[in-house]
């Protein structure tokens, strides 16, 4: 069994950054109270919403049993697991974005049946573009096809 893990921390260096600004924004300014009391509003809703949004943070490809398991957490540790075949899987990877022409990163989609399960881009939830592609190759090793969805992106190559 193949685990590819996200980096899970990395969404706490934008709280911190936020929190410095807005300190360095009560100094700065003529009014400082405005911008403890906005801190005071805005910090305690970043870190609940990061707290319990779930992430994927974790696929798991188990060659024995032929499944691709997809784990979601939460920092509070709830998680949810979706299990699917390998048999039904297929994949795009393309280069870049449609909303962001000018992104250079490659964006993997995988789906069960034509039905889109899981989209991963590179800093999307830790993720990273060597794992990505590390991920891609062991599915096209396994087997796993390679879904045609138009000529909008460019296929990456593989």
């Amino acid at each position: 069994m193949t685990i590819y893990k996200a980096n899970t921390k990395s969404e706490w260096y934008y709280i911190f950054a936020y929190v410095a600004v807005m300190s360095v924004a009560a100094f700065v300014t003529g009014k400082p109270m405005i911008a403890v009391y906005a801190s005071g509003i805005f910090i305690p809703l970043i870190v609940i919403y990061n707290l319990f949004l779930s992430r994927l943070s974790e696929v798991q490809v188990d060659k024995e049993k032929g499944r691709l398991i997809f784990i979601y957490r939460n920092y509070i540790r709830k998680k949810k697991e979706l299990v699917f075949g390998i048999s039904n899987i297929e994949f795009t990877y393309k280069h870049g974005d449609t909303y962001k022409k000018n992104e250079d990163k490659n964006i993997c989609t995988l789906y069960n049946e034509g039905k889109k399960i899981v989209k991963m881009r590179h800093g999307d939830d830790g993720w990273t573009s060597d794992q990505i592609f590390d991920l891609i190759h062991e599915l096209k090793d396994l087997g796993v096809k390679r879904k045609f969805t138009g000529y909008m992106m460019k296929d990456a190559e593989v």
